[in-house]
């Protein structure tokens, strides 16, 4: 074991981690999957809201237990859930069992992206984290970019079962190569002297309002007063887990974080941004197939521009900010304000993006169709990567399992948030324009452009809250030193018997 660099171990990590972002696949199959069993085009959201509000509930809570009783574990579990669960989705004989068994694989995904993070930062010396979560965040998008191409091709020969069987090799593989990655350590590095601990009861109240909070929001469209019983539960369950976090010792989360302004603006902008982002995964493939023409395989194509774009900046953002870190010796203010610098202009980008975007129609080309899509991907790749590092950086080495499952939550609830509204957004507009006696396809279309102008104006709003927040950051000194962050140079905890987190 000692003799295994960080390298392979590294490529094991981003193995298992493709797992869950390949199943961008599955947005190629969604109208495959609607006809095969019979279900409005609206139902798709619950194909996406099955499995990302299970991942969402579960997934700070997977990096605290990894942070207790070791990452590798808990990534090992995962890849186990996720193979079975896919394996179920592919054979699901009716809606509601792919349903079920998209809820387990966001249990499996929760475990993935609870202990990924922390595994592949933990390989590295600290003055390394940059350029390592540049490269994780390229594995992460590299799947979302070849998800489309792959499931277009996979539809064409398999029909929609092919994108979800595809993946269980990949899942096995990767559990199979698990045991290269470094056994969990006894005690956390910052805090030796003090075992770790596990809040069940917070966790179980975190996980239930969160779930509460999602399903109440995505029941507010179906009419009646049902969804005020679930914001209710919500409501008391944030109450009771704010109440445990305040006062136990070692809690999911601490709280003290979000008292400052500007990292509770930052992980809102987030939020924000992923959720105006995710449009293009949930319509364009439904223009590709009723406006342009395209079949599924050049349809996927197009729609992997926008995901390579991401992949591409956020290596690039990641090279950047490590390269600083590894010239800097004695503080990391500078690749942390610089980082602040990309957060306040990705968004920017991003809204270019979604705004060329929403201008296709029925002759758009295929040059405008990637610059639009390529163009909000690099937006959207820039601001999570100098999220990840902010994020990661103000937490404890010791919580870092909970401060990367931070980042992943804000991009997944984004992605859940714009599941539930961007898409009753894009019903609404629809629907009147029909009711107004345009055709099918053109009320797709104004539904389509509408929805994708509103998700631009949105990314140039969180422009705003990035500025405030990151001046928020520099007045308050979040350009300091991260906590428990090791001298430059120093190598990660356990490089010597092999031992991280």
């Amino acid at each position: 074991m000692s003799s295994i660099g960080p390298l392979p171990r590294l490529l094991a990590v981003g193995l298992g981690v493709l797992v869950a972002p390949l199943d961008s696949s599955v947005n190629v199959a969604f109208p495959y999957m609607t006809d095969h069993f019979s279900v409005p085009i609206s139902d798709t959201k619950l194909i996406v809201v099955s499995f990302i509000l299970t991942s969402i509930s579960l997934m700070l809570i997977s990096g605290r237990a990894g942070d207790v009783w070791g990452h590798r574990r808990v990534f090992q579990t995962g890849l186990a859930i996720s193979a079975a669960a896919l394996a179920l989705d592919a054979a699901a004989p009716s809606f509601s069992i792919l349903l079920a068994a998209r809820v387990a694989q966001g249990v499996g995904a929760a475990l993935i992206f609870g202990s990924g993070p922390a595994l592949a930062i933990g390989l590295y010396p600290e003055n390394r984290r940059g350029l390592v979560i540049g490269a994780y965040g390229m594995m992460f998008a590299a799947g979302m970019a070849g998800g489309p191409y792959i499931g277009g091709l996979l539809v064409d020969a398999w029909d929609w079962p092919a994108v979800f069987w595809f993946r269980v090799p990949i899942a096995l593989a990767a559990l199979a190569l698990s045991p290269l990655l470094p056994p969990p350590r006894r005690a956390a590095p910052d805090r030796p002297d003090t075992p770790a601990r596990f809040d069940f009861t917070g966790a179980a109240l975190l996980g239930a309002g969160i779930a509460a909070l999602f399903t109440a929001i995505n029941m507010i469209w179906a009419g009646g007063l049902t969804w005020l019983g679930f914001a209710a539960i919500s409501v008391l369950a944030f109450a009771f887990f704010i109440r445990r976090q305040a006062r136990h010792p070692q809690p999911i989360i601490d709280l003290k974080y979000f008292r400052a302004p500007w990292f509770s603006g930052l992980a809102g902008a987030s939020v924000l941004i992923n959720l105006a982002s995710f449009v293009i995964m949930l319509l364009t493939p439904f223009y590709f197939r009723r406006i342009s023409g395209l079949g599924a395989g050049d349809a996927g194509l197009v729609l992997a521009s926008y995901p390579a774009g991401l992949a591409l900046a956020a290596l690039a953002t990641g090279r950047i900010l490590g390269a600083i870190d590894l010239r800097v010796r004695a503080t990391q203010l500078s690749a942390r304000a610089l980082a602040a610098r990309f957060l306040v202009l990705a968004p920017l980008v991003g809204a270019a993006g979604l705004w060329l975007v929403g201008g296709w129609n029925t002759a758009t080309g295929l040059g405008a169709m990637l610059a639009g899509m390529v163009l909000a991907g690099l937006g959207l790749g820039i601001f999570q990567a100098s999220y990840f590092y902010t994020v990661t950086g103000e937490m404890p080495r010791a919580d870092r399992g909970v401060a990367g499952s931070l980042a992943e939550m804000t991009r997944a609830t984004g992605y859940l948030a714009a599941a539930s509204l961007l898409f009753e957004l894009f019903r609404v507009i629809s629907d009147d324009a029909a009711a107004a006696g345009a055709g099918a396809d053109a009320a797709f279309l104004a539904g389509f452009q509408a929805t994708l102008h509103w998700a631009a104006a949105l990314s140039a709003a969180v422009f705003v809250l990035a500025l405030i927040s990151a001046r928020g950051q520099g007045r308050q000194g979040g350009g300091a030193k991260p906590n428990g962050a090791k001298p430059d140079g120093a190598k990660p905890d356990g490089a010597k018997d092999g031992r991280s987190g």
